[in-house]
């Protein structure tokens, strides 16, 4: 009996180190001195745009005039800096994830991929690039300066609809736009997730910008993957928009976006009959004054047992060995 009780007192001891410590250091672009967020347009590359309340990134390139602009064509990227003066080297041990909310109400199955239906594999798709600014670049653009011909990274060639990245900035890769059915549309305040596993290229972008600037830039713009020829009706010069720190509050009062006010979300067009009205976005109303909606970096602090779980766990390795000699005895 006594051997017994020691047995499951061990296994009890032993069963908390499955307590783990686990957290996360979210840094939005309302944070610091340096967090900035802007959209940059081809089509109008002398205008600052850092005070408005939505982020847009859009592609178009066709024209019928070979090489040139129609007035049809255009492009857009999005500059998002984060300051990373608290960022530790041991911070880059773990998951890094960029997190950015959506603020239109017009993103439906059609402007995500092609065929939008469920079932099959999209031949064509879309998605959000990521690209990383040069560490020795990043603190020197001002959020109501930047302008698309004076954007580091940028090189334009004059013609709208094309992507003029120099070698200042690099690629850290891709997240796909999520399959939209049975929803009505992704709704406003929902979250696209470009997640970073350690050594990834964008752990590297950090690492090496620490030491060397308060802040890293990165460069995110819509990518039409698998078209080769004319885009999708549904995705010409159609803007995909994402809430920036400007944003207060995830409806159209104070002079915001109307479709930010995104009532007639439904999570399921497959019901009948339909609510009606549409229950609307999960987010509608949430505050953004913390930046709870702003672009940010999430980093996954990493999980290592507690302290105390250590300690517990040894006495109950402890407590198995002395059971073991008795038995034995």
């Amino acid at each position: 009996m006594k051997l017994t009780c020691c047995r499951l007192l061990a296994v009890g001891l032993v069963s908390f180190t499955g307590t783990l410590a686990s957290a996360a250091t979210i840094i939005p672009t309302n944070l610091g001195p340096l967090g900035a967020d802007a959209e940059l347009r081809d089509e109008a590359p002398g205008t600052n745009r850092g005070a408005n309340f939505e982020l847009a990134t859009r592609i178009a390139n066709n024209g019928t005039v070979a090489g040139g602009n129609d007035g049809g064509d255009r492009g857009s990227e999005m500059y998002l800096r984060f300051d990373i003066r608290n960022v530790t080297p041991a911070m880059l041990s773990a998951p890094i994830t960029l997190r950015m909310h959506y603020g239109r109400n017009g993103i439906t199955a059609a402007r995500t991929s092609d065929p939008p239906a469920p079932g099959g594999v999209p031949t064509k798709f879309v998605t959000i690039d990521y690209r990383g600014l040069k560490p020795s670049l990043s603190d020197g653009w001002t959020e109501a300066g930047i302008t698309y011909l004076n954007a580091p990274g940028l090189t334009s060639d004059g013609e709208q609809g094309t992507r003029d990245y120099n070698s200042d900035l690099s690629l850290l890769g891709s997240a796909s736009l999520p399959g939209v059915y049975p929803q009505s549309h992704l709704p406003v305040g929902g979250s696209l997730d470009f997640v970073n596993a350690p050594g990834s290229a964008l752990h590297t972008l950090i690492a090496n910008s620490l030491g060397v600037a308060n802040s890293v830039t990165i460069v995110a713009a819509v990518n039409h993957r698998g078209v080769t020829g004319v885009d999708p009706s549904s995705w010409i010069n159609f803007n995909y928009v994402f809430i920036p720190k400007e944003v207060t509050i995830l409806n159209n009062t104070l002079g915001q976006p109307n479709q930010l006010n995104d009532t007639g979300y439904q999570p399921d067009v497959t019901v009948v009959p339909l609510p009606s009205p549409a229950p609307g976005s999960p987010f509608l109303n949430m505050s953004n004054a913390n930046g709870e909606f702003s672009p940010k970096l999430i980093f996954s602090d990493p999980v290592i047992p507690e302290p105390a779980s250590v300690v517990i766990a040894a006495l109950g390795a402890l407590g198995m060995g002395a059971a073991l000699r008795r038995k034995a005895s």
